[in-house]
């Protein structure tokens, strides 16, 4: 997001005096703009941000109920495939059910088939026994035999109760394998329609599964979207504070007081070698005092500059060096400098954070220390090389006590966005 407080980072202020704010040091030194040029702007800066920071919050919120509502969607597709698949398992299961009466069915078909030839079998081989044994009418042979009328009305009977059982036991055998057929039709019928279920509950599943896949790269469509936005609002916190701090370093500079006309030589007070500054042995703003840089806090580095290693990659890098220390051990200034910023809160995952302007053999540089645990200066403070400014500690986006030191070069603010402020990072080992 581009913010139109960046039209103000290459201004400068006029010369200021800080004999009221800062050290001797920086007495005569540039007071470099970061942000804005005056109170005024800087107070329409701030404006802006809360219009724009309103817009961004809005926008999060947005995205942030988006995901939620995709991930409410996700979880009721999820659990409409898992009733799907619970439906599939019970049709699968009637089916089976089906198939194996089927079976039995059919083994039953089949046995009564057996029982059918074989009574068939029989009543031929008594035909066939009885024609061997008289070249006449078997039936009329056993009648004609009769000792009697009774014998022979007797004979007659049997003969009909003979064929009568036949006849019945064949039509009940036939009935049976009938009614056998007709229940096996019903049930391959059922069997049919359970298929027909199972087939449509798949169908249903592959839809929810199609539509849960679909709803999966929303959702992680919509994450990047949240960070993206979640970035956005961070951004601007961190550029409303830098404004802020600007606008307080603005507020609390005096300026110069106005010169007065050289005196006459009969009124110039005369200045005693003890209240002349010797020129060639005054140290100059641009220049670090003795000593040079300092190593701002003891422990060793955990985390090198521009390390690819996991959160970080090639594309998004660690743009400053991480120190591990005990939480509370003491953080110390690089060189000499002016603190810009000084602040509490998350400041766009930095935490407690102090950025300070050097000024170095006549370049700008900025110095930026996160995750502190307490702070001991304030902006538009002026501060020496070795000078303690705060405590090594876990706030922000930390995962552990260390102290994240950032070294910017080329440059006399500390730039909201990642992608600027990347441009002008150097290595901070280089200078401890």
């Amino acid at each position: 997001m581009q913010h139109t407080f960046k039209k103000y980072v290459s201004k400068t202020v006029a010369i200021l005096a800080l004999s009221t704010v800062v050290s001797p040091l920086f007495t005569t030194q540039t007071l470099t703009a970061y942000a804005c040029e005056s109170v005024e702007a800087c107070q329409t800066q701030l404006e802006q941000l809360s219009t724009e920071n309103k817009v961004a919050q809005q926008n999060l919120s947005q995205s942030q109920n988006n995901l939620m509502s995709t991930q409410n969607r996700i979880e009721e597709t999820q659990s409409l495939l898992n009733n799907m698949q619970t439906e599939i398992d019970l049709y699968q299961t009637t089916i089976d059910n089906l198939t194996a009466q089927i079976a039995e069915l059919e083994a039953q078909i089949t046995e009564l088939e057996a029982t059918i030839a074989e009574k068939e079998t029989l009543l031929r081989d008594r035909l066939v026994d009885m024609q061997m044994r008289t070249k006449t009418n078997p039936f009329l042979d056993f009648i004609v035999n009769s000792e009697s009328l009774v014998d022979l009305f007797s004979r007659i009977e049997s003969i009909n109760q003979l064929t009568a059982y036949d006849n019945e036991l064949m039509a009940e055998i036939q009935a049976n394998k009938a009614t056998i057929e007709a229940n096996k039709t019903t049930i391959e019928a059922n069997k049919t329609e359970a298929e027909q279920l199972k087939a449509d509950a798949e169908g249903r599943k592959t839809e929810y599964a199609t539509l849960l896949q679909s709803l999966q790269a929303d959702r992680q469509a919509l994450a990047k979207t949240v960070l993206a936005d979640q970035g956005d609002v961070d951004s601007l916190a961190l550029s409303e504070a830098d404004i802020q701090a600007q606008l307080e370093i603005l507020k609390n500079y005096v300026p110069a007081p106005v010169a007065t006309p050289e005196p006459t030589p009969e009124t110039t007070p005369e200045v005693t070698p003890e209240t002349t500054p010797t020129p060639d042995t005054t140290p100059t703003p641009e220049v670090p005092q003795s000593g040079g840089f300092y190593r701002p806090t003891s422990g060793v580095v955990t985390l090198e500059y521009m390390s690819t290693e996991y959160p970080y990659s090639a594309a998004r890098p660690h743009l400053g060096t991480d120190i591990g220390a005990a939480t509370g051990t003491p953080v110390v200034a690089l060189t000499d400098g002016v603190v810009l910023q000084a602040s509490y809160g998350d400041n766009g995952g930095y935490g407690n954070m102090i950025v300070i302007s050097h000024v170095v053999n006549g370049n700008p540089m900025v110095s930026i220390y996160g995750h502190l645990s307490s702070i001991s200066v304030s902006a538009g403070q002026s501060v020496a090389g070795g000078q303690n400014i705060g405590a090594v500690g876990n706030t922000g986006n930390s995962f552990g006590a260390h102290l994240h030191i950032e070294v910017l070069s080329g440059i006399n603010y500390m730039p909201a966005g990642r992608e600027e402020r990347q441009q002008y990072t150097v290595n901070p080992q280089n200078y401890f």
